[in-house]
């Protein structure tokens, strides 16, 4: 089964910049849950995970300016390593 719109989606992370520094992760919390479509997560990160089965890691890469538009990380090309680890 892989994730497609409308699916309630559970990932672990870990989000880096270029260099390698780790601005966030949900290691050791519990997963990051959201829907596919609802818009809850960066565009890049939830088309990244669309398509994923369940067990699957995967590199997504948030483009420079694509992400977030204002705070430390606005501007930043974002790196994730994404594990789906349950789909709804």
């Amino acid at each position: 089964m892989k994730a497609e719109d409308r699916d309630t989606v559970y990932v672990y992370y870990v989000g880096k910049l270029e260099d390698g520094e780790v601005f966030d992760s949900s290691k050791g919390r519990e997963p990051l849950v959201f829907t596919i479509g609802s818009g809850q997560v960066l565009q890049h990160f939830e088309d990244g995970v669309k398509g994923m089965e369940v067990g699957e890691e995967k590199e997504v890469v948030v483009p420079a300016g694509e992400g977030y538009d204002s705070g430390e990380l606005a501007g930043k090309k974002l790196i994730f390593q994404v594990t789906l680890v349950k789909i709804d």
